[in-house]
């Protein structure tokens, strides 16, 4: 059935030394185990599954009540309808699969299943498919909200979890660290430069076309945080990656001000800058005719 990370601490009695002391010793293994291997590893694993599945259920009630019933403040005052959009892959054909609020019933498998990053996480089966992180195919899913024909001008914000900009590696670390950013962000590149021309295309066959701005970030993270950065949420990182994505959305809202408003699609870039972030260019502007 695939393979599914289990975090296993446990307390073990040494053999006894010469002294005939015990030594106590707490160890954290990461094991890649075929389901069945191991009845108690099975057992662990379907225990860690139902207690994650049951907090993103909970989580997921609130958050989907916000959507639906958040009050609006403006000039229409009343309940607005907010729609949320998610997509995994299909482990066996290679196709994206889409859940939306608009059209589905979003559980806490279809969160796990978006999340199921191959081979550190078993895939999920929803629907009869058996599902995975879209992440090596569709890792920011720009063509949900920009491709096709747009009803009204749109302000897209996304962004990018790795940076496709960064320093050369200089040991082995860095250079994983630097592969698994190349993977994911050549795919938002790629995407974007794909949508641009699209936009521009729809706009030449149709004057009218709704005008758009993308405006996207990227996370470039500190040489310290290492190759493992995309599991690292251990002590004060979280907080830290917050604070800095805070402060660099702070700007690129206000360089929001200055885009153009009737480009078939505006590009706003920003880098969520590294060591030195408060010191470096953080927007340039990139309107495509």
């Amino acid at each position: 059935m695939g393979h599914d990370l289990v975090f296993l601490s446990t307390k073990r009695k040494q053999l006894r030394s010469r002294h005939e002391s015990d030594t106590d010793t707490a160890c954290f293994a990461l094991l890649a185990c075929e389901a069945g291997f191991d009845p108690i590893e099975e057992r662990l694993r379907a225990n860690v599954r139902a207690t994650t599945k049951a907090v993103f259920e909970e989580e997921l009630a609130g958050f989907l009540g916000r959507l639906r019933y958040d009050r609006g403040n403006g000039p229409a005052k009343g309940y607005r309808h907010r729609q949320l959009s998610g997509v995994a892959t299909d482990v066996e054909t290679g196709e994206d699969v889409w859940f939306d609020t608009a059209t589905d019933r979003i559980a806490a498998d279809h969160l796990l299943a978006a999340t199921a990053l191959l081979p550190l996480f078993a895939p999920v089966e929803c629907g009869g498919r058996l599902l995975c992180d879209a992440g090596l195919s569709n890792n920011l899913p720009l063509d949900r909200v920009l491709r096709g024909r747009l009803d009204a001008p749109t302000l897209c914000i996304a962004v990018d979890l790795f940076s496709a900009c960064n320093s050369r590696p200089g040991t082995l670390d860095q250079s994983l660290t630097r592969t698994q950013d190349l993977v994911f962000a050549l795919q938002s590149r790629r995407q974007i430069e794909t949508l641009s021309l699209e936009r521009q295309l729809r706009r030449a066959q149709d004057h009218a076309s709704p005008p758009a701005v993308l405006a996207f970030m990227a996370y470039r993270a500190r040489e310290s945080e290492g190759a493992l950065k995309a599991l690292n949420f251990t002590g004060s990182v979280p907080a830290q990656r917050a604070a800095q994505g805070g402060r660099d959305m702070d700007r690129l809202l206000q360089a929001l001000a200055d885009a153009p408003r009737n480009e078939a699609l505006a590009l706003l870039v920003a880098e969520e800058g590294a060591e030195h972030s408060a010191e470096a260019p953080v927007a340039e502007l990139v309107s495509r005719p």
